[in-house]
This record gives C-alpha cells, structure tokens and sequence, in this order.
C-alpha cells in the first residue's frame, strides 16, 4: 500500500453533515442531494443511497459544506471508507 504525508497546510478533515445541518432554502435548491418528504435524507455521491449523514473530506467546515451544497462531496460512511482505504490515507489525531 502505498503511503503519503500530506503537508501541514494541506490536511483535511473529515466532517459529518446531516439534512438538519442545512437551511430549509438550501435544501430546497438541492433537491438532487436531499430526499424525503421533508427533506430529510441525503443521496450518497457514491452509491446514491438514501443516507442520514453525508461525510466529507475538507480543509475547513466552511469548504465540506459548499462543496456538499455544489454537489461535489458528500459520501455515506461506506463510500467513505472505501476512498480512504483505496487513497492510502493514514488517520491520526
């Protein structure tokens, strides 16, 4: 497997979004990500899977909930392990 160090000002973070964490005006202009009938479910960018919680990879907050907003992030746990091991990341705290 092969292993990376990414340099200080370029770690990511992952954080973990819900339908909740999200105006109701965002959401109505998303209606690809969110689902239900009160918009409560999100689609996972990589299986599409109706989800609770949509993870994603970013150097800030700020920067995981645009990209999540613009459709280009937004993974369920499952999709998200699976890209972490298939990148090679190392986790640490």
């Amino acid at each position: 497997m092969a292993q990376f160090t990414i340099p200080e000002e370029e770690r990511m973070q992952l954080y973990r979004f819900k339908a909740d964490d999200f105006t109701e005006e965002e959401r109505d202009k998303q209606h690809e990500i969110f689902h239900g009938i009160y918009g409560d479910d999100m689609e996972c960018g990589g299986c599409g899977w109706s989800q609770l919680y949509l993870y994603v990879l970013a150097s800030s907050m700020e920067a995981a909930r645009k990209m999540l907003l613009a459709s280009e992030a937004g993974l369920c746990g499952e999709c998200m392990c699976d890209l972490l091991v298939e990148m090679g990341y190392e986790i640490d705290s």
